[in-house]
């Protein structure tokens, strides 16, 4: 009789379809992103367009007008997407991993996560997402969604991850990708003299900002960095890579980049853009998508090569991947109407210029691929310092606490950002911040009027 039972109970569960799919800590190895007992880990799934709107718009509660009492409304609109792109089986979307835009500035009826009088509300939004993604057993990307000169975004940027980081720091499946499509500032100002300049990007924001989540905030997480031109140019991460472990790589791919490569070379040739980076490091295509007519970069010359040669691309390569976008309005699109019951487009070899049902299809096909093993839940993975040996005042990094580590302190508080800052050490105060007290404090003790400076 119990083995009847158990047996109705495990056709029952899957019959059910349903899914749970482990998420323990994930770490990286040479260009491999690995689970702890070191198998490849490929995670493939969707980014929807922005957390906060996709809060006031799900199926037939499109909401473009919200109230302070539609709380409960916007969460279950969250869970209703989050289980949409999660659901399983053949008509389902089967997403391993779900990318969670999080915009600093207005979007449609995205107040920003910057504007103060919603940010409370904001952050329950995120944690409600977060929390329900986890509990489903499905990674998740925080994605900090700058499409911007990032030359003036140093604060703004640490801001967020101030408050985010210690929230999840300890949800071994979120991962941290921290500024969206760095442009590059020479670029906004004056096109002709754009650079490209990976070590500029990273000296300024990259660094800095990884900094402060691994040795600050001390988080284990997975954190995912772009670079300069809307993450195509990855190149010069390959020679000047960031200074830390477990850091994967961004890139962005759409049909005018994947047509245009550059003179002399075939279309989907990823050498002007990522260099030999992918040999040695995770890259990790977290927007890539096609809309026939849509506008630059998204309309391609042919749409059907570029869904072919980037499943290509992405399967020989091993890359994990988030597509762009779960949206009916932002390019490009995959639905037809609000309710998301209109899916667009059609399988390969003739996707009809849409990519809803590609990559529904690609999804599918990949459900069961390349997921974490199914071992024990895995202990939060220990931190090796960003910098070593890591003296508390040394922020130049050669081992020594003097006038010049005053000086950096006091360049990085007025917001002039010294070259290779060791921001894990300059709050030597521990107040939670960097500022003026921090460089005096170096000073006193650089002239022995303090004998240490332990908090």
């Amino acid at each position: 009789m119990m083995k009847k039972l158990i047996l109705c109970i495990i056709l029952f569960l899957m019959t059910a379809g349903l899914f749970a799919m482990n998420t323990p800590w994930l770490h990286t190895e040479g260009n491999k992103i690995k689970d702890p007992g070191g198998k490849d880990v490929i995670l493939r799934g969707i980014s929807w367009i922005s957390l906060y709107v996709t809060a006031y718009r799900i199926g037939p509660r499109v909401n473009y007008f919200p109230h302070e009492d539609e709380s409960d409304e916007q969460k279950a609109n969250l869970k209703a997407m989050i289980d949409l792109m999660t659901s399983e089986g053949e008509d389902g979307w089967n997403a391993r991993i779900i990318r969670m835009p999080v915009y600093p500035k207005q979007i449609d009826d995205d107040p920003g996560w910057l504007t103060l009088s919603t940010r409370e509300r904001y952050n329950e939004l995120i944690t409600t997402a977060v929390d329900y993604a986890t509990e489903k057993g499905i990674y998740v990307i925080l994605d900090w969604h700058y499409v911007d000169d990032y030359g003036d975004k140093v604060d703004k940027t640490r801001e967020f991850w101030d408050w985010a980081v210690p929230q999840f720091k300890d949800y071994s499946n979120v991962l941290f990708e921290i500024y969206n499509e760095p442009i590059d500032f020479e670029y906004i100002h004056d096109p002709a003299a754009r650079s490209y300049s990976w070590s500029t990007w990273k000296n300024t924001l990259a660094q800095p900002i990884v900094d402060r989540i691994r040795g600050h905030h001390g988080a284990a997480n997975l954190i995912l960095v772009g670079g300069p031109a809307w993450c195509q140019r990855m190149y010069g991460a390959n020679a000047d890579p960031i200074s830390a472990e477990n850091i994967v790589y961004v890139t962005h791919i759409y049909p005018y980049h994947w047509d245009h490569p550059g003179d002399g070379l075939v279309h989907g040739d990823m050498t002007n853009y990522l260099g030999n980076l992918a040999e040695n490091y995770p890259v990790f295509f977290s927007e890539w998508g096609f809309q026939d007519g849509g506008a630059i970069p998204c309309d391609g010359e042919d749409e059907d090569e570029y869904a072919a040669g980037m499943m290509d691309l992405l399967n020989k390569g091993g890359h994990s991947w988030t597509m762009w976008c779960f949206d009916p309005w932002w390019e490009p699109i995959a639905w037809g109407n609000w309710q998301y019951t209109d899916l667009l487009g059609s399988s390969l070899p003739n996707t009809g210029g849409y990519h809803g049902q590609f990559m529904k299809d690609f999804l599918f096909e990949k459900r069961n691929s390349d997921l974490p093993g199914n071992s024990e839940p895995s202990v939060t993975p220990e931190i090796t310092p960003t910098h070593a040996p890591g003296v508390k005042g040394d922020v130049n990094g050669d081992n020594n606490v003097n006038i010049v580590d005053a000086l950096l302190i006091a360049q990085f508080y007025v917001k002039i950002i010294p070259q290779g800052f060791v921001e894990s050490q300059a709050d030597v105060d521990c107040s939670g911040k960097i500022d003026i007290v921090d460089a005096l404090q170096v000073a006193r003790f650089y002239v022995k009027l303090i004998d240490t400076l332990d908090c």
